[in-house]
């Protein structure tokens, strides 16, 4: 029988046993080793060696059988996990992780036999209670995931797992279209143009079911990333040498899968940073006043169409005047501005490319590369970044995020020649003002509202068209918002509301600074995608 047409479900949902393996193994290392979570460990073993033995996959085969043999004594009470056991565990599942690596890659399998007669024959050590490393000689150096924990981004031969009642009304759905289809082509033989106005209403409206239940079909949880961030951490801290309490909350809140999948490096750079930069080694924590343990966090939660992500640590904090020191001495900018940096923009400032306030190279973080990498992830599917920290105190990063990123509702506006769109997510508000509203500082200008002055864009000059606008006339501005610091963009001509299916952008264009996407309207107009965060470049002069 040829297999190899069930080889990436196979892979699929290996590393899906294997994400689940490795979380529920750093969690029985902290000491929870209830029956319910040795019996998930044991379930996900013998589902991986059933699959591998189905589909010939001998070594992993043999080695997911030794690590179930050692999960049965831990069962039976006859083992109790310790470090040096979770030491062994992680280098099983490791060596696991990479065998099933080759065969997305179509690579033959070593033999794993030593590994598995070493998990066989495990007693506890005297020494359960120091830190125990555990290598893997199965696979090539090159691979050896104990020297680099690797974690997998997604691929073309990934697949979602669908409910049956879901495919079932997507049928239904399939099937009314059809008839309507129908309808509107009887309609058209006869000439009743008249008549096509119900067809027409129940084609919209089961257009609209079906990109409902299409959107709920590409929707998971959050856990389903998040269960390799408890590892991550786990093994950053070892190798650190920090104490470190890492929490998640919200995992089952659900996300469109392209936004996931964006996520998974921001997110892997952001708790590398925290580990690295933010938390303290336990004797520095005790002579600030601290706990030795330092406490990580990662929370997801919603609010109305965007998902915000959080992550926390109540470590050193960041240090504002040695952001602007470094920002001046490596040459982003002069002293002058950087005095004149709100604290907002100057936290911004580490997610300029190559910035970093490290004091030296470290295997984890500090070779000024990460934060930008975030950055322009989280404005590419037209979400944003916030930061708020205090020295000594922690650091909150906060990720607000679209639900879904392939339909979206825009403001249509007109910029010179250009008509782009800009999400209705990224707008706090619109105003109308008047030339002389405009407080003019230096090249800055700036809107007063409320008692505030609020830093105005030029859009159409932004984009390089012609100033269209009479003096006299009322200015259209749209208000959206900075790291939470209120920012006013400048446009010729509000048009409206409309929904849009967003379509990405590939080289060239998706080089454009302040453009995350492109739509089609109705008209076979094409449209780009305002990215308002991006949009940072001068701001208006009269």
């Amino acid at each position: 029988m040829d297999i190899s047409r069930y080889r990436d479900l196979f892979v699929s949902e290996a590393r899906e046993h294997l994400t689940a393996l490795g979380s529920l193994s750093v969690r029985c290392e902290k000491g929870e080793t209830g029956s319910s979570i040795i019996n998930e460990l044991f379930r996900h073993a013998h589902s991986l060696k059933g699959m591998a033995a189905t589909m010939q996959l001998d070594p992993i085969a043999i080695l997911a059988h030794a690590l179930e043999d050692l999960l049965d004594k831990v069962r039976s009470g006859s083992l109790t996990i310790t470090r040096s056991a979770a030491d062994l565990m992680l280098a099983a599942i490791d060596t696991l992780e990479q065998l099933v690596t080759r065969v997305a890659d179509g690579e033959g399998l070593p033999d794993t036999e030593a590994l598995a007669n070493r998990i066989r024959s495990y007693t506890p050590a005297a020494t359960d209670g120091e830190p125990a490393v555990v290598r893997s000689a199965v696979v090539p150096s090159a691979l050896a995931a104990a020297d680099a924990p690797r974690f997998r981004s997604s691929s073309d031969t990934s697949t979602t797992r669908i409910k049956t009642s879901l495919l079932d009304r997507l049928v239904t759905i399939s099937g009314e279209l059809l008839t309507v289809r129908h309808s509107l082509e009887n309609r058209a033989t006869c000439n009743d143009t008249a008549g096509m106005a119900q067809p027409l209403k129940e084609l919209s409206s089961l257009l609209r079911q079906l990109q409902n239940e299409v959107f709920q079909a590409r929707m998971q949880p959050f856990g389903a990333i998040a269960e390799r961030y408890p590892r991550m951490v786990r093994d950053l801290a070892r190798k650190s040498g920090k104490e470190i309490s890492f929490s998640m909350s919200g995992d089952s809140i659900e996300l469109d899968r392209g936004v996931l999948e964006q996520m998974i490096e921001p997110l892997m750079h952001l708790l590398r940073n925290a580990v690295d930069h933010g938390l303290e080694p336990p004797a520095e924590r005790i002579t600030a006043g601290k706990t030795a343990s330092g406490n990580l966090q990662l929370a997801v939660s919603r609010q109305a169409d965007q998902i915000l992500l959080e992550i926390r640590d109540d470590g050193r904090g960041m240090d504002p005047a040695r952001i602007r020191s470094k920002a001046v001495s490596q040459g982003l900018l002069t002293k002058q501005l950087a005095d004149a940096l709100t604290l907002q923009e100057t936290l911004l400032l580490i997610c300029t490319p190559g910035f970093s306030t490290a004091s030296g190279i470290s295997d984890i973080s500090g070779r000024g590369v990460g934060m930008d990498v975030v950055q322009s992830a989280i404005q590419t599917i037209g979400g944003t970044l916030t930061i708020d920290s205090l020295p000594g105190s922690g650091t909150t990063i906060t990720l607000r995020l679209p639900v879904s990123v392939a339909i979206i509702h825009a403001l249509m506006v007109r910029c010179g020649e250009l008509q782009l769109a800009v999400p209705v997510s990224a707008v706090t508000s619109t105003c109308e003002i008047r030339h002389h509203e405009i407080l003019q500082r230096g090249r800055e200008l700036y809107l007063l509202r409320d008692g505030a002055e609020i830093p105005l864009r030029n859009l159409p000059r932004f984009f390089r068209q012609k100033e269209t606008l009479p003096d006299n006339s009322l200015l259209p501005v749209l208000l959206t918002e900075s790291n939470k610091q209120p920012v006013g963009l400048l446009v010729d001509r509000l048009l409206g509301q409309q929904e849009v299916f967003v379509r990405p952008l590939h080289h060239p264009l998706a080089d454009l600074r302040g453009i995350s996407g492109s739509c089609l309207l109705g008209s076979g107009q094409i449209v780009f995608i305002v990215d308002p965060n991006a949009c940072t470049g001068p701001v208006i002069a009269q």
